[in-house]
């Protein structure tokens, strides 16, 4: 089933419809297509992801909220190889989990199964830490988790030299840095 999650129009008069994939009122993560009209109502694009295949598993958690929260923590535990004290000093905090059906293979472009998972994040203010657990809502292993501390390589500055502005407008004139090297 696809339900309208959003609709707006730009500023040249077009309507862009958001529809979200949901399988017996669980929405299927990654399951949505974008459908952009004219301003005379007529198509002018369609993108996204649909998940074709019927869901054959329940849409009913046997693990709860607050279980899939516990069985996070004890990942990061694990994962940092920490004590149950030094667990606690780091005060992870959650955001509330949200049901979803997950396939991963919408990122690695391989077949993989579906499951009904709660998605949430676990994170620290004392120490850096900030990871998206997919935790499985019937068995509650850990389905898939996503290091979510932003970082970037390679930073650099780029400056340009004899550029003007020009009602708006930066023009770079790559002709009259040719003999200047900086």
């Amino acid at each position: 089933v696809l339900q309208v999650q959003g609709q707006e129009q730009d500023a040249l008069g077009m309507t862009h419809v958001t529809l979200q994939q949901v399988h017996e009122g669980v929405p299927v993560f990654a399951g949505q297509l974008q459908f952009s009209f004219r301003a005379n109502g007529t198509i002018s694009s369609i993108s996204g992801h649909y998940f074709p295949d019927q869901l054959a598993i329940s849409s009913k958690p046997t693990i709860t909220r607050q279980r899939a929260k516990q069985l996070a923590k004890q990942a990061v535990r694990n994962q940092l190889d920490i004590t149950q004290e030094q667990l606690d000093q780091l005060e992870l905090q959650s955001t509330e989990p949200v049901l979803n059906y997950y396939n991963h293979g919408i990122f690695s472009k391989r077949p993989e199964s579906t499951y009904l998972v709660w998605t949430f994040s676990v994170h620290s203010k004392k120490a850096l830490l900030n990871q998206v657990f997919y935790i499985n809502a019937h068995n509650g292993s850990v389905v898939h988790t996503i290091n979510n501390i932003q970082t970037a390589e390679a930073i650099s500055t780029l400056v340009l030299a004899d550029c003007y502005d020009d009602i708006g407008t930066l023009t770079y004139n790559e002709a009259s840095t040719s003999d200047t090297d900086t």
